[in-house]
């Protein structure tokens, strides 16, 4: 397997995977996208793009202890991820998510120096419970963005950049993103 700082992990990936449109210190060059919905999955991710698609649950990764650089979960706490299959609500308030177990998974495949990126554009989750929640599992907050400035966790190349901007425009009301890397 390629060393740890090589592969990221995206969670959850659905349409649009979130991983080819970051700043580099924050993707490996192997990506692993990891769902539970195979079919979203293997849909969405093109022929062109690098990566792996593997079937699979947040809260038991198929992964090794300490084996990926990163870990990338955008829009999946907040009202269109995870709880949106349950009431609607934010995944913070949700008894049928355990949004503990799923940070637990993140900081147990990272190494320590491993970073994890959390993207929230829509309605999120308190921002935060999220942070007290990572740092319980080892987390610290690196980079803190807001509303404005998400646009600060995407690359410099032209398409990367457009990115960015287009989710400062849509994040106007809310959404944030947190870099939390594992001490």
């Amino acid at each position: 397997m390629a060393d740890s700082k090589d592969v990221s992990i995206e969670i959850g990936p659905r349409e649009t995977p979130l991983t080819p449109y970051l700043r580099d210190d924050l993707k490996g060059e192997n990506p692993l996208y990891i769902d539970w919905h195979r079919g979203a999955l293997i849909q969405h991710i093109s022929e062109d793009e690098k990566g792996t698609a593997i079937h699979g649950d947040a809260l038991q990764m198929p992964i090794k202890n300490g084996s990926v650089g990163n870990v990338i979960i955008a829009n999946v706490f907040g009202q269109h991820g995870i709880p949106n299959l349950f009431r609607g609500d934010s995944i913070m308030d949700s008894p049928q998510v355990d949004i503990s177990g799923i940070v637990g998974e993140i900081s147990r495949v990272v190494p320590v120096g491993g970073k994890a990126v959390v993207f929230e554009t829509s309605t999120p989750p308190d921002k935060e419970k999220l942070i007290d929640i990572f740092q319980k599992e080892g987390m610290v907050v690196e980079e803190n963005y807001d509303k404005g400035q998400l646009g600060k966790i995407f690359g410099n190349d032209p398409i990367q950049a457009s990115f960015g901007k287009t989710f400062d425009r849509l994040a106007t009301a809310f959404g944030y993103a947190l870099v939390f890397k594992k001490a």
